[in-house]
């Protein structure tokens, strides 16, 4: 979520996906099942650079759980590296009509001794 790039959040009719497309870069995008399933068994996980996502909305934050990353990303632009234990639970508001804030708690027992915060607000631009 920390791209200089525009992103957009589409949830489907049936309520049960969430994409995030991520315009810049590698034109990426993102799914978060928001249909109540859990995270596949460890044998079942297929590594990715986003992992796999589950998501649930308490009030108007949407909780993302996310496990199954793959070890080709960084953590930040410091180039901060993670194993493939890191989980992340992120947390997305929109206290104002422009404003996103971001939240993510991080956890990677094979990389770092404990678990930290980050969070920042992501001002929206017109076109």
């Amino acid at each position: 979520m920390g791209t200089p790039y525009p992103a957009e959040f589409i949830q489907d009719d049936a309520h049960d996906r969430i994409l995030i497309i991520f315009e810049g870069g590698g034109h990426v995008w993102r799914e978060i099942h928001m249909d109540g399933r859990e995270h596949p068994g460890v044998e079942e996980l297929n590594p990715t650079y986003f992992g796999h996502s589950v998501g649930h909305w308490e009030g108007d934050t949407l909780v993302v759980d996310t496990v199954g990353y793959n070890e080709k990303t960084w953590i930040d632009f410091g180039g901060h590296m993670h194993s493939d234990q890191l989980h992340t639970i992120e947390r997305i508001s929109r206290p104002l009509n422009e404003v996103l804030h971001y939240e993510a708690t991080s956890d990677d027992p094979g990389a770092y001794w404990s678990p930290w915060v980050v969070s920042w607000d992501i001002d929206w631009n017109e076109g």
